[in-house]
């Protein structure tokens, strides 16, 4: 890793933990260690399990779209695609279909200017 990069990433790591430390600046601790305790961990974790069937599964229909012009990724890049358009999307809404398209044009080398046409094919 590269000096520039390494201090990239020190820098956005440091203010990603300012701005934990600045939401729970005011929080009590003990509190939230009792609440914490109540939770039903058997139902988050049931949630996070059909989320990532869900997005599994638009990774797969995602897939389909690329037969009409003859380009065969990785599933796994979809599904990465797909995660990106979920968090995007909480910051700038509709913002992760161009997110999206991004993550498959670098993740996947030979998918060249094809680009539109998935565009095309799925508005947004």
């Amino acid at each position: 890793m590269d000096k520039k990069r390494l201090l990239r990433s020190v820098f956005f790591l440091f203010i990603g933990i300012g701005i934990f430390w600045w939401v729970f600046r005011d929080t009590d601790l003990d509190n939230l260690v009792s609440e914490l305790r109540k939770v039903k961990w058997s139902r988050i974790a049931i949630s996070l399990v059909l989320n990532l069937v869900s997005l599994a599964i638009r990774a797969l229909r995602w897939k389909s779209l690329f037969i009409p012009i003859d380009y065969n990724p990785h599933t796994f890049n979809l599904f990465l695609s797909n995660v990106v358009l979920a968090f995007t999307n909480q910051v700038i809404p509709r913002g992760g279909e161009i997110a999206r398209l991004g993550v498959v044009r670098n993740r996947c080398n030979s998918y060249g200017g094809r680009r539109h046409s998935v565009t095309k094919i799925q508005p947004f």
